[in-house]
């Protein structure tokens, strides 16, 4: 009786992993990059009369899930989440 309800909550959280993944692939910001593109990184803390991005950088290198952004004005290098960005034109 014991091994049967372990063995029925396993399936139960296996079955749901499943679904939560299939549902976060659906929602997941899809944002092809290139090196050399130019992106806008969105500020994360601040104030609501701040701006929303900062920006532009240049994509110097992609590991996902991070980009690595080269910003020409400071010659600085960072690391910032893909999910952080958008692509500017």
């Amino acid at each position: 009786m014991w091994i049967q309800c372990i063995t029925w909550t396993y399936n139960c959280i296996e079955v749901n992993k499943t679904k939560y993944k299939i549902n976060y692939d659906k929602r997941a910001k899809q944002l092809h990059l290139e090196v050399g593109d130019r992106v806008l990184v969105r500020n994360e803390s601040g104030h609501k009369l701040d701006n929303m991005y900062a920006g532009p950088f240049c994509v110097k290198a992609i590991k996902e899930p991070n980009v690595i952004l080269f910003n020409e004005n400071r010659k600085k290098e960072m690391v910032v989440h893909k999910n952080r960005l958008s692509k500017c034109n």
